[in-house]
């Protein structure tokens, strides 16, 4: 922390104010906003960001790994053509490129996430091309644990809840909305087996 000037318990209480203020903990742009940048050249910052990236880069790719078969389970329904629509609180860039990265993005019909935060008009966002056929922008008043996302996803495709099978690993933001909505639910991820599926018939 020496080289950039700060203490680590500063630059973490920096950290924290601002995804207090973005309301979001995956604000892609925190560096720029740190109190160290002012002040600083575009080229000082732009140095701050490749360390930044740097680093969270290496924490990604040790920890961004999917559940034991989550893949095969995937697979499975994408053969049999049901279809999978993931429901996330980040936002629906950050959701889709997890999924690119991960390289199950083909596997999901649509993705449900946070509609965002505004982007600097200085950034430039580099082209990645994803399978992901549908997307929905939620509002912050419309992210799990509320079941308004779900609600209005299924409205939007004409799906009763009764036919839907919620998957999640969360008691908070996975069960208690798809028991609101009378949703089918399957809690934890190894619980998640073909033989739950085999009576859901694909409304999409």
């Amino acid at each position: 922390m020496q080289k950039i000037g700060i203490s680590e318990e500063a630059l973490i209480g920096d950290f924290k104010r601002i995804y207090r203020e973005k309301r979001f903990i995956e604000y892609s742009f925190s560096v720029q906003e740190l109190g160290i940048c002012r002040g600083k050249s575009k080229e000082e910052i732009g140095d701050l960001i490749k360390v930044a990236k740097g680093a969270f880069s290496r924490v990604r790719r040790k920890r961004l790994q999917l559940y034991p078969g989550v893949e095969e389970t995937l697979l499975w329904a994408h053969k049999k053509k049901i279809p999978v629509i993931g429901v996330t609180n980040t936002s629906v860039f950050q959701g889709e490129r997890r999924l690119c990265r991960l390289r199950i993005d083909g596997l999901f019909y649509g993705l449900a996430g946070w509609e965002g935060h505004d982007v600097p008009e200085d950034y430039e966002e580099k082209e990645y091309s994803s399978k992901i056929l549908r997307k929905w922008f939620l509002r912050f008043d419309e992210l799990k644990p509320s079941p308004k996302g779900y609600l209005r996803i299924l409205r939007e495709l004409k799906v009763p809840p009764k036919v839907v099978y919620i998957v999640g690993d969360s008691l908070e933001r996975d069960v208690v909305p798809a028991l609101q909505i009378g949703a089918r639910m399957r809690f934890g991820l190894s619980m998640v087996r073909r033989s739950n599926l085999r009576t859901f018939k694909p409304c999409v």
